[in-house]
């Protein structure tokens, strides 16, 4: 059965859970038995929507794949309506049977009965009526951009500046000014940016999530001003003590990450007395990594991972051959082998239509033994916004590297899609 598509917003290293009570009526459940269960059960369910328990339709709640009192905003539901040849349709047209007019009614109603869910931020839902004008996106993508859909179903957009040159012209920051409007979540990480973020920030007065790491970031100039902003990532950058405290008039900001930075816990201290609701990760003097749990031998490992998959979103295929070991080997996340860089690019090409946006690179644990190493770490990818049939997508990857002359290289890499609880989409 085709997966489902999650689409409920979620803001970038913040794991939001709003569980509720579904008390779904032996005659909503009577429909997921009939129609619904012979995939979304306890055997693998797609997505990971399980609608044979009231806990799995507490979460299908919870996801956003059920929308209380938006019927008509539902997937479960809108998804039944679509014409016989549209691949989304749910149940699809070879299933053994379908629900009939009563029993989407039943479902509607139920839907339309439920109490709204609770919500961290109340702006949740409110995106502009319209989505941004195609033509503007154009012109911002014209200068390197790439511009998303937040998620599916909304005119929210995630807005790649990555390979935009700074500083920002005049030009470029009108270009983004006519779609920052749109804007929810804004990526920088490993651009050259240097002081724009304040011109970025007052382009984009509705942004939430900015990812300024690994950058050569020193102001955060204007950055209060964004009223909307929940979570700002400053891993890596030249950030330091005199920047932050600027951060003290951010209405909405909770959440602060400043891991390999100049910045001190005085100076952290000083900020969560002006913003009681700041929570704040990977504190550590730049340098030391160690102090939260990595070594220098660690996060050089992290570094070979990290351009290897900086050139993989780009399709550099000639800098992605020097990365890899001459015996590299790979296992896609729909269960392909693959034994070369050149049977990895025809897969690549082949994945990508649509072409993917990266937002994301993150690692969760990395083991050096001597002079192999293994990585963990997710890579998350949007659809271009001209698609707005295509999922938002998650992978789980497991590396093997082996120290070189010239460095750490990939011996083997293995992808598999994260787990739907596990995914930030």
């Amino acid at each position: 059965m085709p997966r489902f598509a999650r689409v409920i917003a979620t803001v970038a290293f913040v794991s939001v859970a709003l569980m509720v009570d579904a008390n779904a009526p032996m005659e909503v459940m009577d429909v997921f038995a009939a129609h619904c269960t012979l995939c979304h059960d306890v055997e693998d369910p797609p997505k990971g929507l399980r609608l044979d328990t009231q806990r799995g339709v507490e979460l299908a709640i919870s996801r956003g794949i059920v929308r209380p009192g938006r019927p008509d905003a539902t997937q479960l539901l809108t998804r039944l309506a679509l014409p016989d040849d549209n691949a989304l349709l749910m149940p699809p047209l070879d299933t053994p049977s379908r629900p009939n007019a009563a029993e989407i009614a039943i479902l509607r109603a139920w839907v339309a009965d439920l109490p709204p869910l609770p919500t961290h931020d109340d702006r949740a839902d409110d995106a502009p009526a319209s989505p941004a004008p195609a033509e503007d996106v154009e012109r911002l993508q014209a200068l390197g951009a790439h511009v998303g859909m937040l998620h599916l179903g909304t005119t929210w957009l995630r807005v790649d500046l990555t390979r935009v040159a700074f500083p920002l012209a005049a030009d470029a920051l009108d270009r983004l000014q006519a779609v920052g409007s749109w804007a929810r979540e804004i990526n920088l990480a490993g651009s050259d940016i240097t002081e724009d973020l304040g011109a970025i920030v007052g382009a984009c007065p509705h942004v939430r999530t900015i990812d300024a790491s690994r950058t050569p970031l020193t102001s955060l100039g204007g950055v209060a001003d964004a009223t909307e902003l929940v979570v700002l990532n400053l891993t890596g950058s030249a950030v330091g003590d005199e920047a932050i405290a600027s951060l003290a008039g951010a209405p909405s900001l909770s959440r602060l990450h400043v891991g390999h930075t100049d910045i001190t816990k005085d100076a952290l201290n000083t900020l969560r007395d002006a913003l009681p609701q700041l929570s704040a990760e990977g504190v550590a003097p730049a340098g030391a990594p160690e102090q939260i749990g990595w070594t220098e031998e660690q996060l050089s490992v992290w570094r070979a991972a990290e351009a290897l998959w900086a050139n993989y979103s780009r399709g550099d295929w000639e800098a992605i051959r020097e990365q890899l070991h001459e015996q590299w080997v790979g296992a896609l996340a729909d269960g392909r082998s693959v034994s070369s860089a050149s049977a990895w690019q025809k897969a690549y090409e082949e994945d990508t239509k649509p072409p993917y946006v990266v937002t994301r690179h993150t690692p969760t644990r990395v083991r050096v033994v001597g002079d192999t190493a293994v990585l963990q770490s997710t890579y998350d990818r949007v659809p271009p916004v001209r698609e707005p049939d295509a999922e938002p997508s998650s992978l789980t990857l497991t590396e093997t590297f082996v120290s070189t002359e010239t460095g750490w290289k990939a011996i083997s890499t293995s992808m598999a899609h994260t787990p739907a609880s596990e995914a930030p989409w």
